[in-house]
């Protein structure tokens, strides 16, 4: 499971996602459905939990919301905007 790091503070804007990186002071504006896969991470929602919701939610085959909630938890992990947990 995964959850957003610390340093990172979050803001809604018009249903999406804004982090704020309170080290760095870089700004990620996410789209529509980062900001909806982010939404599930900070709910403590597991990936594959995730990948079914995006799939009820926007009307996706669950190979393209996979390879979505795959792809962008495996770039906030690498700016390490998301961590693992137990």
């Amino acid at each position: 499971m995964y959850k957003l790091s610390s340093r990172f503070v979050t803001e809604e804007l018009d249903n999406k996602i804004v982090l704020l990186d309170t080290k760095t002071l870089l700004l990620f504006h996410l789209n529509e459905t980062a900001s909806f896969i982010v939404k599930k991470i900070m709910c403590k929602k597991h990936k594959e939990e995730i990948v079914k919701l995006l799939i009820e939610s926007y009307d996706v085959s669950q190979e393209k919301a996979k390879k979505d909630v795959e792809m962008l938890m495996k770039d906030l992990l690498k700016k390490k905007v998301i961590c693992s947990f137990d």
